[in-house]
């Protein structure tokens, strides 16, 4: 298996771009939050936690590309629920319990992030 080829930087643009004028998700108006007028997605998610849950529907597509690793929401998902069975079960932390992340920016950071972003509902079942 050879390596894979370089982006066409040009392309990648250009496929951003059709996607954020095409897709309704990207959509940008103005909204005002506490007495500032801000640019915004009109049609995110409005929450993390909402995001995540958006996310979640897509399976096998990939989430997280970093480096030579390729992770699906699905994978992503089932690395949240490890750490947050590990958070419970071996270092006793429940629901509603303050947890501080002190990691570099990789996958499993964003996994963790993932399963501490549901307020009262951060286990997996």
């Amino acid at each position: 298996m050879g390596e894979a080829a370089p982006l066409d930087q040009q392309k990648l643009v250009a496929a951003a771009m059709k996607i954020l004028v095409e897709n309704p998700l990207f959509k940008v108006g103005e909204t005002e939050i506490r007495g500032n007028t801000y640019r915004v997605f009109e049609n995110t998610p409005q929450s993390l936690p909402a995001l995540f849950a958006h996310g979640a529907t897509h399976g096998d597509k990939e989430f997280l590309i970093f480096e030579g690793e390729r992770l699906s929401f699905a994978q992503s998902w089932a690395l949240a629920c490890r750490f947050a069975h590990a958070l419970q079960d071996e270092l006793g932390v429940k629901p509603g319990d303050r947890v501080a992340i002190a990691m570099r920016n990789f996958p499993n950071g964003a996994s963790l992030i993932w399963r501490l972003s549901r307020p009262g509902r951060w286990w997996c079942r």
